[in-house]
């Protein structure tokens, strides 16, 4: 009598080569030719991220009604101040001018902080919207 234990192979073959491959997306003429340049042009984003930053903080700080809000916001003003001169710093060492490349992440919260304030009346909604957009940037 024969039994029926012999199990069946499953498995499957596999190409390692792909019919459709994706296309590479191609270099601009100034990107990064190795991780120095990287780190450059990271630094140039923060940088001007942290100036953008320390040019809308007076006008979230501005719209903002709760004293402690206010004064939140002024503190975080002078902490982004002082990352903006440690980044100069860092430039310095490096022996580069303290160049901004404008960051497209940073642009759009900044936006999105500016809508909130502008679809919103004064008050504790706009100070809720303000605080949320101030949490967004501290990601970035």
């Amino acid at each position: 009598m024969e039994t029926k234990n012999a199990k069946k192979s499953t498995t499957k073959k596999t190409s390692t080569t792909s019919s459709k491959s994706t296309p590479k997306t191609p270099a601009k003429k100034d990107a990064a030719k190795d991780l120095k340049d990287l780190f450059e042009d990271s630094l140039k984003d923060i940088y001007w991220a942290e100036k953008a930053l320390a040019k809308a903080l007076p006008k979230m700080q501005k719209n903002a009604t709760h004293p402690k809000l206010k004064k939140a916001i002024g503190d975080h003003l002078e902490e982004t101040k002082e990352h903006v001169k440690r980044l100069e710093e860092c430039f310095k060492l490096l022996k580069k001018k303290a160049q901004a490349k404008k960051c497209d992440a940073m642009q759009g919260l900044l936006d999105e902080g500016k809508s909130i304030m502008e679809e919103t009346e004064p008050g504790a909604i706009r100070d809720a919207g303000i605080i949320a957009a101030a949490q967004k940037v501290e990601t970035l």
